[in-house]
């Protein structure tokens, strides 16, 4: 089974992916209906997506925004021919990607049981550099966490109140338009947004790596896009398995 092709569908009803995708949905419908044959599978057009939409497209896992901007990035060869699942599982989806509330132990077990280790933990959850989140995926850091920055911690207590105001915007980091290392910077200052941005540099195993990157933007997107390419072999289905979906939100 194809995590990510399975799961293609997560993109528009997962809780924690950017609804904004909807958008993008449109453009491999418009080149398939130029060519003779169905030729251009989504499971492949989201990879594209990843890597060249990351100088345009604010594309993050736990953000509820998909805004187009140049943002600058690192760029990688994709490897083509991901065939489309014929199903798709939102509870599966929002089991499979990491919640913005787990702790470290959870998120090294979330992504080893994807075939990733550590480092790719650290180093794709450096696409936090862009973006936006919603109040309610950071209400409890902010408001009851210790291992914050009280400053930063008022600053988003002005757009996030204790009750309501769940869908309420923030920067995932202060540079949220450029694609940087600045996330790894704010780590070191306890300025994560998110629980499971924080937990990365928070006494444990991580805190070298966070380091490392906070240091050398160059390593940082040399090894995003290696693991980019790790992330985009988990499991696809090639030959005659599955199939080349008309519609990326639904099986034909």
């Amino acid at each position: 089974m194809s995590f990510i092709s399975k799961n293609i569908e997560l993109s528009f009803t997962s809780k924690y992916f950017g609804l904004g995708l909807r958008i993008l949905q449109i453009i491999p419908i418009t080149v398939n209906s130029f060519a003779i044959l169905n030729i251009v599978f989504v499971c492949d057009y989201f990879f594209f997506v990843s890597r060249d939409f990351l100088p345009i497209c604010l594309w993050d896992l736990n953000s509820h925004a998909c805004y187009i901007v140049q943002l600058g990035g690192p760029t990688w060869a994709v490897q083509l021919g991901r065939r489309d699942s014929t199903t798709a599982s939102k509870t599966t989806a929002n089991n499979d990607i990491p919640a913005p509330f787990m702790d470290l132990p959870d998120l090294i077990i979330n992504f080893k049981k994807h075939g990733l280790n550590k480092k790719d933990l650290v180093v794709l959850s450096g696409a936090h550099t862009i973006g936006f989140a919603q109040c309610f995926t950071f209400k409890d850091r902010i408001y009851n966490e210790t291992n914050i920055d009280p400053k930063f911690a008022r600053e988003r207590k002005l757009t996030c109140p204790r009750t309501g105001g769940d869908s309420n915007l923030a920067p995932l980091n202060p540079t949220p338009s450029y694609f940087d290392a600045r996330y790894y910077n704010d780590l070191l200052k306890k300025r994560g947004l998110f629980h499971s941005d924080q937990a990365l540099f928070n006494g444990g195993s991580t805190d070298s790596l966070v380091k490392a990157y906070s240091s050398n933007a160059k390593a940082f997107w040399t090894d995003f896009a290696n693991s980019m390419v790790k992330m985009g072999n988990i499991n696809p289905l090639t030959g005659k398995q599955g199939q080349t979906r008309l519609n990326c939100r639904k099986v034909n």
